[in-house]
């Protein structure tokens, strides 16, 4: 038995080292990677992080961070191999924010959303944009349907995408008012107003982990 287990271990490492070998190369740039950069200037637990390249290379992110009495979300910006700025809290809460996501649209306004448990303890859906390149964000506002104010109290994991234009903002996330469903939501006039929400799929079933792409998203 033990004398079949080192044939087949022995047969197994060399189909292994045959793939392997098979693999072609990695092209020059591909195999190393630059040295760490840290995003925050914080000190406490950072998590829930995000990151959105814009059409000119510029890598912005956003995070959870907890170096306050309540997790915030708080946003810099890569250029040209650092960190060009200080971070930045987006909006300042008595609740917990977290589940953050941000996109960038060719003008360089920047759309976030995240969770915040300070409206609902179950989670509410919170927007803010900035249009001076994340130095400053809008008063954060509640993305629900304007004819329904108890709309979205109860709601994780949200994303969000636009075309390049800024002319559609697109999101999407877990909500569970009436069980786990994927709801979907766009505003056309830069998260200013919402349209009415709607379930990605209507089904009793379990949903969670939302994505998308836009099209023409690189227009």
């Amino acid at each position: 038995y033990f004398g079949n287990l080192s044939i087949c271990m022995v047969i197994t490492t060399l189909i292994i080292a045959a793939f392997m070998a098979a693999i072609p190369a990695p092209a020059d740039g591909v195999e190393t990677f630059s040295t760490n950069k840290k995003a925050s200037d914080g000190v406490n637990d950072e998590y829930d992080f995000e990151a959105y390249m814009d059409s000119t290379g510029v890598v912005h992110t956003v995070w959870t961070d907890s170096r306050g009495s309540k997790a915030a979300v708080y946003y810099s910006k890569y250029s040209s191999g650092d960190f060009v700025q200080p971070s930045v809290q987006i909006a300042n809460s008595p609740g917990n924010q977290t589940n953050p996501d941000l996109c960038v649209d060719s003008s360089g306004d920047i759309y976030v959303v995240w969770i915040d448990d300070f409206f609902d303890v179950n989670g509410n859906l919170q927007f803010s944009k900035s249009t001076d390149g994340g130095s400053s964000f809008s008063i954060p506002q509640r993305v629900c349907d304007v004819s329904n104010p108890n709309d979205n109290k109860m709601a994780k994991n949200p994303t969000i995408d636009c075309k390049a234009d800024g002319s559609r903002l697109y999101l999407v996330w877990e909500d569970f008012k009436d069980g786990y469903q994927l709801a979907y939501d766009y505003s056309t006039d830069g998260g200013t107003t919402w349209q009415t929400d709607l379930y990605a799929v209507y089904e009793d079933n379990f949903q969670k982990d939302a994505d998308m792409v836009v099209s023409g998203n690189t227009a």
